[in-house]
């Protein structure tokens, strides 16, 4: 576990590089939205600047609780306090990680994209639809 001199660190550390560094931000919305609110911003970089006082004021504003809604209640995650949850992750949803995209697509990496295509397929190869009863077959 992370004490809280470590997670400060890991933050400070984070505020400087948002600030110093930037982000590529491809969204052009988004990038309308940074800049509108004082961001420093490169158009022809697409990279952002964000002052830490930005930053800080985002995270005083950010909500204590949210819920990411799974199609049943059961799915919901609640992310608060130090509620904690792990996953693995099998796509790329345009990640760009320039130093691994050559070995990714090397070897036979697939976007969202391709695989809910995939899926798609397979579903569609294996599902045998059901007969529609005849009393609810004629009713308009």
């Amino acid at each position: 576990m992370l004490s809280p001199k470590d997670v400060e660190r890991i933050h400070n550390a984070s505020l400087e590089t948002l600030e110093k560094t930037g982000i590529e931000v491809n969204n052009r919305m988004a990038f309308q939205i940074f800049k509108e609110k004082g961001a420093r911003v490169d158009s022809s970089k697409r990279r952002v600047k964000i002052p830490r006082a930005m930053v800080n004021d985002a995270i005083d504003k950010a909500p204590s609780k949210v819920v990411l809604y799974g199609r049943e209640e059961k799915y919901n995650l609640i992310l608060e306090n130090k509620r904690v949850y792990m996953r693995s992750e099998f796509f790329f949803p345009k990640v760009s990680d320039r130093s691994r995209r050559e070995k990714w697509l090397a070897e036979g990496g697939k976007d969202a994209r391709q695989r809910a295509r995939e899926m798609a397929i397979n579903i569609l190869a294996t599902h045998k639809p059901l007969a529609i009863p005849c009393d609810i077959q004629h009713k308009t």
